[in-house]
């Protein structure tokens, strides 16, 4: 029986060793891309308090966003206050931008 590989064969086994290498780098690309795929998405509007008229930004919240959600307001003078509400103490002043990257 002969055990040596042909150059055809080694040829094959190149190739799909390659296309099995291949196969698992793009799955695990993917994987990371589902992980960190919100850190490429800006969604920052500014709304103002209805109570006091304070402007806040919103960032990363979809504004359509309709039920019990609590928003995470940074103030615009002040970017390390936060504050919690829910939407129905908020109106929309401008809308968010929705910047992402190319996939």
């Amino acid at each position: 029986m002969n055990t040596t590989l042909e150059p055809v064969h080694i040829g094959f086994l190149s190739i799909l060793s390659l296309i099995v290498i291949i196969s698992i780098y793009k799955a695990c690309a993917e994987y990371y891309w589902n992980i960190t795929c919100l850190d490429y998405y800006k969604n920052a509007g500014t709304v103002k308090l209805r109570t006091t008229g304070e402007k806040y930004i919103v960032e990363r919240y979809s504004l359509n966003f309709v039920g019990e959600g609590i928003l995470h307001l940074y103030s615009v003078k002040l970017p390390t206050k936060v504050l919690e509400v829910l939407p129905s103490e908020i109106i929309v002043v401008k809308e968010p931008l929705l910047l992402e990257s190319k996939k």
